[in-house]
């Protein structure tokens, strides 16, 4: 996952697969962590004795394995098996393991739609693009739930175009807004849409789609000062000026230019961890 953690806990020799995120965890604290820093909340499908082997059998806590069972057994929902590993594993500080709690106990009175749209939105906030991405086309998949609310359904296509316009896939975006229009009749998803065009640099297609849905002259003037102006908001502004400043030194290899180097780096350091 990048980051280091410390684990009171022996490290499992075979890791536990979860479906969800399609991830391998080899201990408790990595679940701790999932859930503090990927808004993951497992819903009560997620404990199962297959779970409740691999604490006992890989991580070698046969006690909290048999608490997690017996919660089971009394038909315990999952703030109660996770209040049972926070309490366990002690990685989490009190007031984060409370706020975790508090997240799935206002996700356990909501129906499966209302759950996974809560679910997919907390990845979105979290900066979990590729998550919310996948969680948002889950629910579209849900045609019934999509029939009785057209809005809803609509809104959530804009938020999935807007997941992949954050991870510069303008192309993927625009289909996503548009198809947003269809379901929610917003203009916003249309402005969003043509946004991904300009940003593709495609402005003959913008232009047609101005026309399509009857933007007019001024209001797509407005919306270029716009586009313009976050593109050349302070910090990018000031931004663009260091980098040309780097471009300009001259060096043999792109190598040999460490400060640009660096930024390079991080961009794509923080491109993965928002693919995460």
């Amino acid at each position: 996952m990048g980051d280091l953690l410390l684990c009171n806990y022996p490290l499992a020799a075979m890791p536990y697969y979860i479906e969800e995120l399609s991830i391998n965890i080899y201990s408790l604290e990595e679940l701790c962590y999932l859930m503090e820093h990927c808004a993951f909340l497992p819903e009560e499908s997620f404990f199962t004795e297959e779970f409740f082997r691999w604490i006992e059998r890989e991580i070698g806590e046969r006690e909290l394995a048999e608490n997690l069972r017996e919660a089971s057994r009394k038909e315990m929902g999952p703030v109660q098996y996770l209040e049972l590993l926070f309490k366990a594993t002690g990685y989490l500080q009190r007031e984060t393991a409370q706020k975790i709690i508090a997240q799935l106990q206002q996700l356990q009175y909501k129906t499966v739609f209302e759950r996974r749209k809560m679910r997919a939105d907390r990845y979105m906030e979290n900066k979990k693009y590729v998550n919310a991405i996948l969680e948002y086309r889950r629910l579209l998949k849900m045609e019934d739930e999509c029939k009785k609310n057209p809005v809803i359904c609509g809104n959530i296509w804009h938020n999935q175009g807007t997941a992949f316009a954050r991870l510069f896939l303008f192309k993927e975006a625009k289909e996503c807004f548009l198809k947003a229009y269809e379901m929610n009749g917003n203009m916003e998803s249309i402005f969003e849409a043509m946004a991904a065009c300009r940003y593709m640099g495609a402005d003959e297609e913008l232009e047609k789609m101005a026309a399509k849905y009857g933007v007019g002259e001024t209001e797509l003037t407005n919306l270029r000062e716009k586009w313009t102006m976050i593109s050349r908001c302070g910090q990018v502004a000031d931004f663009e000026i260091k980098l040309e400043e780097l471009f300009k030194r001259e060096y043999d290899t792109l190598e040999q230019n460490t400060a640009l180097m660096q930024i390079l780096l991080e961009w794509k350091n923080e491109y993965q961890k928002n693919c995460g």
